[in-house]
């Protein structure tokens, strides 16, 4: 049975370590807090709790602890295990991981909620994200191939990038949302909480761990200082069209933007996977025909989107599959005579 080692069982590491025991694997936990550590060992989240020692004769040590220790803890491990052991990590700032020394590839899971600690863990929670591995000047190119290998079997999907380019794009994509949702919230929610579903979905990682997210600003304070600087940059042609009336302008900006965010939902939820695009009727348990009629017949639906909604008249609906077999039973399925009618 192979082993592997997860230094802190948060909702991130808690993930893993649920990860790997669904794989079949033996995980040994590193965890400080007695109630966290009984809670994964009655859980089946870990087959042990012990101190640095026990993760010697792991394959690979995911370090998952609070951002400010992480490249602490992740030296004090490499020291304790040795070059036998992988060791990674899962900081969402990499560039302070540089000249750690010892076998190690930095990770970041693109993938987590708002809400924290080893209760919400789920096995799942990688599945379709974008998993960043980060080599350095010390890392093999063994290393970084195993350690895509082993993030793929996560579902997620291994983007290999340098530390810099890491920061960088993580600031743009992740901890300026993060500064924008906590500085929206702060200025328009009132204490009686009226609000519309554009309100919170657009602030929910507001409700994110204020420590964890202080951290990160600051250790990636040049990156996030720049792309705030632009972001208002970008903010104040929307000012200026509303100021000047201009109609047109600003109704090109949000057209622009819709595009790009309607790009985006393609790309992330359809890369490297099959897709079928198919009419539904405009009722209720359209869709649940589609996914009852492949799951009987074992094929796992991987994304979903209705792509266009026409009301009274039927919607298009958009799904991916990842392996080239299930598609293409998906495809004989579907197109049955009234493969997805209610047969009642």
């Amino acid at each position: 049975m192979r082993k592997f080692g997860v230094a802190g069982l948060g909702l991130i590491g808690g993930s893993i370590a649920s990860a790997l025991k669904k794989q079949g694997h033996r995980v040994v936990g590193v965890e400080n807090d007695p109630d966290v550590s009984a809670f994964a060992l009655s859980g089946g989240i870990v087959d042990e709790i012990g101190g640095v020692e026990a993760l010697r004769g792991s394959e690979a040590v995911f370090v998952c602890v609070p951002l400010g220790v992480t490249r602490e803890a992740t030296e004090k491990i490499i020291a304790a295990v040795g070059d036998e052991t992988l060791v990674t990590d899962v900081a969402s700032v990499k560039g302070m991981m540089t000249g750690v020394g010892g076998r190690f590839v930095g990770g970041h899971p693109m993938a987590g909620t708002e809400k924290s600690g080893i209760a919400a863990a789920r096995a799942h929670l990688f599945e379709n994200a974008f998993y960043a591995v980060v080599p350095y000047e010390n890392t093999s190119e063994a290393d970084v191939k195993y350690m895509c290998e082993l993030v793929r079997s996560f579902g997620a999907k291994p983007v290999v990038m340098s530390a810099a380019e890491h920061d960088g794009r993580v600031s743009e994509v992740s901890h300026l949302p993060h500064m924008i949702a906590y500085a929206l919230t702060g200025y328009a929610l009132k204490a009686d909480g009226f609000a519309g579903t554009g309100f919170t979905d657009t602030t929910r990682i507001a409700a994110s761990d204020p420590g964890l997210w202080t951290d990160v600003a600051f250790l990636n304070r040049d990156n996030l200082l720049r792309d705030m600087r632009g972001y208002e940059k970008e903010f104040s042609k929307y000012v200026t069209a509303l100021e000047n009336g201009d109609r047109e302008g600003l109704r090109g900006l949000i057209a622009a933007a819709r595009e790009k965010r309607e790009a985006l939902t393609l790309r992330r939820v359809y890369q490297n996977e099959y897709t079928l695009d198919l009419d539904v009727k405009d009722r209720p348990g359209a869709i649940a025909k589609v996914s009852e009629l492949l799951a009987e017949n074992g094929v796992n639906i991987s994304g979903i989107q209705i792509i266009n909604s026409r009301e009274g008249v039927g919607g298009a609906l958009r799904i991916a599959i990842r392996s080239e077999a299930e598609y293409e039973a998906a495809k004989r399925l579907l197109r049955e005579p009234n493969a997805t009618e209610d047969k009642k």
